[in-house]
Order: C-alpha cells, then sequence, then structure tokens
C-alpha cells in the first residue's frame, strides 16, 4: 500500500526545480528594475505563494525561509511603502535564502 502524503511530498520536492527557475528569472528581473511595480510584485507573488505552499507539504523550513522574504516584500508589492536603497539588500539576500533552499 502506497503512501499518499509521502507521494504528495515528494511531486512538490520534485517541482523545486521549477519553482527555484521561476524564482531565479523574477529575482532578476526584479534586480534590473528594482522599484518597477511589476518586478515588485512577481516577486512577491512567487515568494508568498511558497510561504503558504510549503508548509502543507512538509517543508516547514522552506515555508519559514519563504515568509521572512515575504514579510520583506509584502509592503513594497502592494503598492502601499516606496522602496528605497536600505530596502534591496535585506530583500535580495532573504529571496537569495529561499532560492537556496530550493536547491537542497
Amino acid at each position: 500500500m502506497s503512501d499518499p502524503i509521502a507521494a504528495l511530498h515528494a511531486r512538490y520536492r520534485a517541482s523545486f526545480p521549477d519553482k527555484r527557475a521561476e524564482l531565479l528569472a523574477a529575482l532578476a528581473a526584479w534586480r534590473a528594475q528594482p522599484a518597477s511595480p511589476d518586478t515588485i510584485a512577481a516577486l512577491y507573488l512567487l515568494v508568498h505563494k511558497l510561504a503558504g505552499s510549503a508548509g502543507a507539504y512538509g517543508f516547514d523550513a522552506l515555508t519559514e525561509i519563504a515568509r521572512t522574504a515575504d514579510r520583506l516584500l509584502q509592503p513594497h508589492a502592494r503598492g502601499g511603502e516606496v522602496l528605497g536603497d536600505a530596502h534591496v539588500a535585506p530583500i535580495d539576500a532573504a529571496v537569495g535564502a529561499v532560492c537556496e533552499a530550493l536547491q537542497d
């Protein structure tokens, strides 16, 4: 008898390379135009989805890493707070950590 939870976990884990590639592309676009509402929103959406879904599949550490990036991006992604120079490095590091977690 197969374990359906283990199968879901494995399927989600198998999606990491695609999720990482998509996140790296969004990160590169954001790095090129960090103040662009479109690049911020795209990056936020990917991180936010990971923060919400990873824990449901048993990837609690990934959820926490993605939540950190989510919290940093959220004020800027919803058209609120202006993204200043002081925000760029922490966001870049947090999203980079998400990418690293997807690689492991």
